[in-house]
């Protein structure tokens, strides 16, 4: 993953507005067509729960950065750093142009960031169609086929026809609402002048004549028929027009991008001077790093206070509070080990079992099933997630409230040992208490 802890305040106003709220809106479309199915159907509850999850993830993160942010008011640095800028002689020369510079190239991209997030989601995140086109147009015979091969196959056997025509054409609509209509790509023409503007009429006919919405037309194109032109299939042509649009608005923000990416790093340089005598970590951009912090709770605004860790108790608790609501479901099997309180070895001094617990390390998306280690270098747990108040975390770290959560490394191995029934790895690891 990766953070973005020095960035402008016009960067996270247009993260906020733009990235953010665009994950917002669409996938919160797209999960209430998927969810309703979903819950109608158990066949379509298996092909889409973890399309579902990983959709989720992401637009609840948005929608938690989004109220962090205005809640934290995590601009505070850049406050001061216009203050110092203006104390120093030296530095107000020099950086005399930064933030009216900032202010203008982002003001100049705006709207078409603003619509290249909505086009993001809508379109290359959103129809599972259209996916599989932009799959097919860039996909390479003398790269590493098998893995594209097996990937688009299994897109197949989980893809629904009629829920992603519902989502197809919801995501159209949406997108049209959005953003300005310079914006809209080659494919609203053709809906206004051949189907009577009508996104229903369009999106059936996509579907009816594109060879692309079943693994015939993959095996087709992978074998390369000569009685299949690919590129007269409507799915192809509707990705080649979606792929061109998306380069212009590249092009079109092209200037400004650049003079954003120079004056960033120019305010990141004056926060570094501003505070000499600070330790500058950098921002995480997928490389490996380690985090150290202390195991602790932690009270959020509401005035709870939060113990730092969790015991099996609280998930029999939910199960029996949210009875019938299929997304806290537990095995009848995991209930009855929980339910006997036969913890063994992994039990604590008290006899309880313990499942999750909270600390502050720093942790952003990547992380998930990082190891957790004492000083003594002894596995605690698996990082994977992080609380609710602080998913600001990537803009800016706040010690007294964010928080790593991490699955306690004595409820994995109970889960080994008793619920899959593998002693003999337990065995193996020999472990010591």
């Amino acid at each position: 993953g990766s953070t973005e802890r020095y960035l402008s305040s016009y960067g996270i106003e247009e993260m906020m507005n733009n990235t953010n709220q665009a994950q917002i809106d669409i996938r919160g479309i797209k999960q209430v067509i998927w969810k309703r199915e979903m819950d109608r159907r158990d066949s379509i509850r298996i092909k889409y729960a973890s399309k579902y999850d990983e959709s989720s993830n992401y637009w609840k993160n948005s929608i938690g950065v989004n109220r962090a942010i205005r809640k934290l008011h995590v601009q505070a640095m850049e406050q001061e750093l216009r203050r110092w800028i203006g104390q120093t002689p030296e530095e107000r020369e020099r950086l005399l142009q930064l933030f009216p510079d900032l202010e203008l190239n982002y003001k100049s991209r705006r709207e078409a960031n603003h619509a290249q997030a909505y086009f993001v989601e809508s379109f290359l995140n959103g129809p599972e169609l259209v996916q599989l086109a932009l799959s097919i147009l860039n996909f390479d015979f003398e790269g590493e086929e098998k893995a594209v091969i097996a990937s688009l196959k299994e897109k197949y056997a989980n893809l629904d026809l009629g829920i992603d025509k519902e989502v197809f054409t919801a995501l159209l609509k949406e997108y049209r609402s959005k953003v300005d209509s310079v914006y809209l790509p080659e494919v609203y023409t053709t809906i206004a002048r051949e189907y009577g503007g009508s996104d229903q009429a369009y999106v059936d006919s996509l579907y009816a004549h594109s060879e692309l919405t079943t693994p015939r037309g993959l095996k087709r194109f992978l074998e390369q028929d000569s009685t299949y032109q690919i590129y007269d299939d409507p799915a192809i042509t509707l990705g080649i027009d979606l792929i061109t649009k998306f380069f212009e608005m590249n092009i079109q923000m092209q200037q400004a991008s650049g003079e954003i990416i120079r004056n960033e790093r120019l305010l990141n340089a004056a926060v570094r001077r501003m505070y000499a005598s600070r330790n500058f970590y950098p921002d995480a951009n997928s490389t490996m790093r380690l985090s150290f912090g202390t195991v602790c709770g932690y009270a959020p605004f509401d005035g709870a206070e939060y113990d730092y860790y969790t015991t099996t108790k609280g998930i029999l608790e939910k199960v029996r509070a949210h009875a019938g609501d299929v997304d806290f479901e537990v095995e009848p099997e995991i209930l009855s080990l929980l339910s006997s309180g036969d913890f063994g070895r992994y039990a604590d001094e008290k006899g309880e079992m313990n499942v999750c617990f909270i600390s502050n390390n720093d942790i952003t998306g990547g992380n998930s099933g990082s190891a957790m280690f004492n000083a003594r270098g002894e596995l605690l747990g698996l990082a994977f997630d992080g609380n609710w108040e602080a998913m600001s975390g990537d803009i800016a770290f706040e010690p007294d409230l964010q928080r790593c959560i991490a699955v306690d490394i004595r409820y994995v191995l109970y889960m080994i040992d008793k619920w899959g029934k593998c002693p003999r790895l337990i065995k193996e690891l020999q472990l010591v208490r």
